[in-house]
């Protein structure tokens, strides 16, 4: 074997002893998929995590890290390439951190993550729990589906780098192409860019604080077509922003708006606390379940409007339709299943921690002539604990990565007293949290359905369903799939 043997002057790993030593180069087998970017190779039970691998592949791997518990790898050579390797569609596959499953065949993609799933609600909750996970709602186009688009800008004035980072940095690829964006927000990007670099703009510097623009945003409705700018900058006078704001102002086709966010502190957090329009509308606008949407240029709204139609779907699924229920929808934003659930229940209370999203929430109710929901404002965990907000059949919740904030579930369950919980997470792990506490007060999880949100990267939105069994709730139909162009099943085949 090429290099099978250690250097003779690599050093081993710091602190802990470890079978490896950096820089050895060894052959291993792939056997799983983890969650995240690797794949999980073993060396006489020695785990070592490896970028870019698929189960069954015989590779040799070049070892980059050491210590106690496991190592990670860079491979060097695919020996024995798997049937569901393929190339990737983007040239800055493996430097740009962000699709990092662009070489697994789509629909093996979306059935590992079924699969992971599955393995890790039957290891982390129960059997039942494991069991009750539906075929993945996988996209019948799996490109194209990203109506949000963040880039990080870096370099220097008149030549900015726009794109993604490198995968575990804060370096960024400069991009020039990004096939799961739509095409005509690809050429907006390139054009700010160009318009970035002809006006001098200085791109900001995290090593010194100094600089202006941070980042680029891109939104976009599919349904409306509407798009917004949103330019986050640590400066609101920087040299040539004002006039970059006028020629951006002139492209064709044109931004339905342009607002500039100032984020001034050295921090990660990509928005600041100050939004200011800057030209067109204020708002864009967006359409779900029958209901359009006008949202603020930085709120919260899901990424891909396919996959949101089905988590919609089956969360109207989840709470059934009955004039005389109450439903509580947690963690509510500008109010995509409130809205589109009030319709077909008797009432809806919505609650949200951030007063701007519930403005935009029950304006987005009276423009749509929406009269049975009700916002309450505040931090979910103090709202649930207020033993005035009564009873409800039925509780919603789709919190941040996060998961169910401290002492929710047991003030959703004490106060509340629902016969149902339909939980939407985007997080599998904080689900599997979730599900477990829910279990443990008596909760019993009759569906999960994995919804793929995000085709050629590991994460994965899911919708759960638990009863409480308080009273008798009858098995909700199986929602519409998404488009499928025809079929009526998710693809089968191996798979996030």
């Amino acid at each position: 074997m090429r290099g099978g043997k250690a250097p003779r002057r690599s050093p081993p790993a710091s602190g802990a002893a470890s079978p490896l030593r950096i820089g050895q180069v060894l052959r291993l087998l792939c056997e799983d998929l983890a969650f995240g970017e690797d794949g999980v190779c073993r060396t006489g039970g020695y785990v070592v995590f490896v970028p870019r691998v698929l189960p069954g592949e015989l590779v040799e791997v070049r070892i980059t890290r050491a210590g106690r518990k496991f190592a990670r790898g860079e491979p060097v050579r695919i020996l024995r390439p798997s049937k569901d390797r393929v190339e990737p569609r983007c040239r800055h596959f493996g430097d740009c951190g962000g699709c990092t499953w662009q070489h697994i065949r789509y629909e093996a993609q979306a059935k590992a993550k079924e699969g992971l799933l599955r393995a890790l609600l039957k290891r982390r909750v129960s059997e039942a729990a494991g069991a009750a996970v539906a075929p993945v709602a996988a996209m019948a186009e799996p490109w194209g589906f990203r109506e949000k688009v963040q880039l990080a800008v870096q370099g220097r004035p008149g030549r900015p780098l726009v794109g993604f980072y490198r995968l575990r940095t804060h370096e960024v690829v400069d991009v020039e192409e990004c096939p799961v964006q739509p095409d005509l927000s690809v050429a907006r990007a390139l054009a700010v860019k160009r318009v970035l670099a002809a006006r001098r703009v200085q791109p900001y510097d995290e090593a010194t604080g100094r600089g202006a623009v941070r980042h680029v945003l891109l939104r976009g409705g599919r349904a409306t077509g509407d798009s917004h700018l949103v330019l986050v900058s640590a400066q609101e006078e920087a040299t040539g922003l004002a006039a970059a704001f006028r020629d951006l102002q002139s492209l064709d086709p044109p931004f339905s708006g342009a607002s500039l966010n100032i984020n001034d502190r050295e921090t990660s957090v990509v928005l600041g606390r100050t939004t200011t329009p800057v030209f067109g509308r204020r708002t864009w606008r967006e359409r779900a379940g029958g209901v359009e949407f006008e949202i603020g240029p930085t709120a919260f709204f899901q990424t891909n409007a396919r996959a949101a139609e089905t988590l919609v779907e089956e969360v109207r699924a989840a709470v059934g339709s009955s004039p005389s229920a109450r439903v509580l929808d947690l963690y509510a934003g500008v109010g995509l299943f409130a809205l589109t659930l009030a319709g077909r229940v008797g009432s809806v209370t919505a609650v949200e921690a951030h007063p701007a999203a519930a403005r935009e929430g029950e304006r987005n109710a009276r423009a749509n002539g929406i009269r049975n929901c009700t916002w309450r404002t505040g931090p979910v965990e103090r709202v649930v604990a207020d033993r005035e907000l009564g009873r409800f059949d039925v509780v919603v919740a789709d919190p941040p990565r996060d998961g169910l904030g401290p002492g929710v579930l047991e003030g959703i369950l004490r106060g509340c007293r629902p016969r149902r919980l339909v939980l939407v997470s985007c997080d599998p792990l904080t689900l599997a949290r979730d599900l477990a506490l829910a279990e443990a007060r008596g909760g019993r999880v009759v569906r999960v359905l994995p919804v793929d949100m995000f085709p050629h990267t590991h994460h994965l939105e899911a919708v759960a369903t638990v009863d409480f069994g308080r009273e008798a709730v009858p098995r909700h139909p199986r929602p519409p799939r998404p488009d499928r162009g025809g079929r009526r099943d998710p693809p089968r085949g191996p798979g996030l």
